[in-house]
């Protein structure tokens, strides 16, 4: 059984209006919605129900078992440790919303790993109108960073009026809130550059020097890591000589951009004494000690938020952005997907995720792009923004077909 459906011609044009939507889908948590204020809601992406049902309906999914019992068992897992935080904290709402942020990370998988069950050849084309909207969008804002400040002011103005928060108006960030969530977007665009060289299209190439050149204005330190992981990898992955030449160059750009063109952030990073990367350290040994403390079996779903301010109150020096936290008025989410695995579900949860992400990994032609995916969750959340997931899907279809 093939992972595609073959489309009959008058269902096309609905496939096309989900392809076209998707830029909306995958980037609503960031938009300015009326009514809906915040930018981690990832309880209304129900807009995608209706697409998904439908093709549930239409079409017969498959999942190829190894991939299939893996998310059983983490559905599972979810399921249980839900139960376990809604005993100790009795916070319904706490739970719900991380309950259907998994169901919509599965949702999200399954339209990477179908690609809203239209041909490859068929999503990549189509996927390219959306890639180039918001390409010139960053080349408007980039224009603006580097030479016109009317023009960033503008492009600012602007976001202000699509966005539900603009929290950096300096950096490129095109339609994110701020650079850091570029980090798993632009993954997801390089590696849809890479299928549309093996498609032989020629925008695949251009859009490589554009991911390249957003990722070094974004002056973001999670996105230049993640990355130069992905670049980093790859020159041993590639037999070429020319091409391991390419991505050496790539990788030493950015790198050497960041240093250039931040020289003040690449210090304070040497000296420790970054307060953004010392708040993400914060979480993560927060939910590492909340893993010890629960002899590595989870505090269950939701726990975080109850622990963090006890683990604040310890040998701290408190930075003033999480001092919101110290009353437990405000709960804290934690800012690592995997790291929160480890923290609220214990090894177990922990081992399942990683089993499940690097299904396949041996017998794929794309290993650097699991390791640099794995990496974006170490200091992120991407459950309102699910590009993470919409890769691991689109990997593992591409080893179920031997590609």
């Amino acid at each position: 059984m093939g992972v595609y459906i073959k489309v009959p011609v008058n269902k096309n044009y609905f496939y096309f209006l989900i392809l076209l939507s998707s830029i909306f889908l995958f980037h609503f948590p960031q938009l300015n919605i009326p009514l809906f204020e915040t930018t981690t809601r990832p309880i209304f992406h129900l807009l995608i129900i209706p697409f998904i049902v439908f093709s549930f309906l239409h079409n017969k999914i498959s999942l190829y078992k190894d991939v299939k019992m893996k998310w059983h068992l983490l559905l599972l897992i979810w399921v249980y440790y839900s139960a376990l935080g809604y005993i100790y904290h009795g916070d319904i709402y706490r739970i719900g919303r991380y309950f259907l942020s998994i169901l919509f990370a599965f949702l999200f998988y399954m339209v990477g790993f179908n690609l809203f069950f239209l041909r490859e050849r068929t999503f990549l084309r189509v996927s390219s109108i959306i890639l180039v909207c918001i390409s010139i969008l960053g080349i408007i804002q980039g224009i603006g960073i580097l030479f016109n400040e009317q023009l960033l002011d503008f492009i600012n103005r602007l976001r202000e009026v699509i966005l539900a928060q603009v929290l950096d108006r300096e950096r490129l960030t095109l339609l994110f809130s701020e650079p850091s969530f570029l980090a798993s977007y632009l993954l997801v665009l390089y590696f849809l550059s890479e299928r549309y060289v093996a498609y032989r299209f020629k925008f695949g190439y251009l859009l490589k020097f554009i991911i390249v050149a957003a990722a070094i204005l974004s002056l973001s330190v999670y996105v230049y890591i993640v990355l130069s992981t992905l670049l980093f990898f790859k020159i041993f992955c590639i037999k070429s000589i020319r091409k391991r030449l390419i991505y050496a160059l790539l990788f030493f750009c950015i790198i050497g951009s960041f240093i250039v063109m931040d020289i003040d952030r690449f210090a304070s990073l040497i000296n420790a004494q970054d307060m953004s990367a010392l708040i993400r350290f914060l979480y993560i040994e927060a939910l590492l000690n909340m893993a010890v403390d629960t002899y590595l079996i989870g505090a269950g779903i939701g726990s975080f938020g109850y622990y963090f301010p006890k683990f604040l109150s310890g040998e701290y020096i408190v930075p003033g952005e999480l001092h919101q936290y110290l009353n437990g008025e405000n709960l804290a989410v934690p800012f690592s997907l995997f790291f929160q695995f480890v923290g609220e579900t214990g090894m177990l949860g922990a081992s399942v995720f990683l089993w499940l992400v690097f299904s396949g990994f041996k017998k794929s032609k794309y290993k650097p792009y699991y390791i640099a995916a794995f990496i974006s969750t170490l200091s992120a959340l991407p459950w309102g923004l699910p590009y993470f997931w919409f890769l691991i899907g689109y990997l593992h279809r591409l080893v179920y077909e031997g590609r």
